[in-house]
């Protein structure tokens, strides 16, 4: 009985140093600012047509801007400090790219994120996660108003011990 409880404790505390070294390590998670791309097409949003803000803009005057940083490094930096490497994944040595399609909307909010480049169920979860809960941005404007620009954004889950697949 003793023996069972040992082990019992001993998982316990390996899971949780497990986790805790993936949090302080970040375990190489990258994102390729230089890949994140404004879709090419203007695309008409058929369930919400009824004004100008249903169009879809691939460029616009004025791109949107995550907490006031043009350049997309604090939107890089806000997945890598939020991304968390599933522990399976981790186990299982799963690693490799991600890619996900987003619509900021005109109140800034992030919508309509779904994975176009799949690498394995739990990598996918978890860049949706991180990318539906990003804060509001400042939305895109065009013509003085405010409009929805679609992304594609690739988001790299890298282990140490393994070769990425790109």
């Amino acid at each position: 009985m003793k023996r069972i409880v040992l082990n019992r404790y001993t998982l316990v505390l390996v899971i949780i140093l497990f986790l805790f070294n993936c949090k302080s390590s970040r375990v190489n998670i990258q994102v390729d600012q230089s890949s994140l791309v404004q879709n090419t097409d203007l695309i008409k949003n058929e369930h919400e047509v009824t004004n100008d803000e249903a169009i879809l803009f691939a460029v616009a005057e004025t791109r949107p801007v995550f907490f006031g940083d043009s350049t997309g490094l604090y939107f890089r930096d806000y997945i890598c400090l939020n991304l968390i490497y599933p522990v399976k994944a981790h186990i299982d040595g799963i690693s490799g790219r991600v890619v996900v399609e987003f619509t900021i909307d005109v109140d800034g909010s992030v919508t309509n994120a779904t994975v176009i480049g799949s690498v394995h169920p739990l990598l996918d979860a978890e860049a949706l996660r991180v990318i539906n809960s990003s804060p509001k941005w400042t939305p895109g404007m065009h013509e003085g108003k405010p409009v929805r620009i679609k992304y594609v954004l690739p988001v790299y889950f890298y282990l140490p011990t393994t070769q990425s697949k790109r």
